[in-house]
């Protein structure tokens, strides 16, 4: 019966995940070059392996319920899918699976990219660990911080480039005063006042 319901649980999680993930065609476009192919590519196949060592794990003959990691993951995953729907609703027509910024008019610095330049990427990691507590996979939270999160800097690192290229004073000024994780402390409203409404 448990299986039964965490597997409910990992369908409803998957299907969210990739409806999100790919909600917007409109603004899909061609990989630039094979290294972008491969990181997406890498980091697909990575977080759909995380999801999967993690619920395979509940099938182990070792599982056991653990009520603290089940509402541990649980809070872990809520916060992840809220603080990437945010994101992804903050970028607007901007979003894009893409890392490159050839579609972006302005550099977005409302919603979640108020606080932190990165929240998609945090989000991701956060929604990761939630499945390594709820399954109680700690090969799953392992592969998490040790290849998952490596990825994402790389990504973010590249994609910052990118917009340090295509915007470079308002990106700059955006650096600033924006970290790449979580900023709680910043202040409400639009920060730059040359953005496209």
């Amino acid at each position: 019966m448990m299986a039964l319901g965490y597997s409910i649980l990992a369908a409803l999680i998957f299907i969210e995940r990739i409806k999100n993930t790919f909600v917007n065609k409109e603004i899909y476009q061609k990989f630039k070059t094979v290294k972008e192919t491969l990181l997406c590519g890498l980091m697909v196949v990575c977080y759909a392996g995380i999801f999967f060592m993690a619920y395979g794990h509940t099938f182990s003959g070792s599982y056991r319920v653990h009520i603290g990691s089940l509402v541990a993951g649980l809070l872990l995953l809520m916060t992840g899918v809220w603080y990437r729907s945010h994101s992804i609703q903050s970028l607007g027509k901007s979003w894009s699976v893409y890392r490159t910024p050839d579609h972006l008019e302005t550099v977005v610095t409302s919603g979640a990219y108020h606080y932190a330049r990165h929240p998609y990427y945090a989000a991701s990691l956060v929604e990761l660990m939630g499945y390594g507590f709820i399954f109680q996979s700690k090969e799953a939270i392992f592969i998490a911080l040790g290849i998952y999160l490596p990825l994402l800097v790389w990504r973010s690192i590249v994609e910052e480039f990118f917009l340090r290229q295509k915007f470079p004073e308002a990106y700059a000024t955006y650096c600033e005063k924006t970290p790449v994780i979580f900023n709680p402390l910043a202040e409400h409203g639009d920060r730059f006042t040359n953005q496209s409404p």
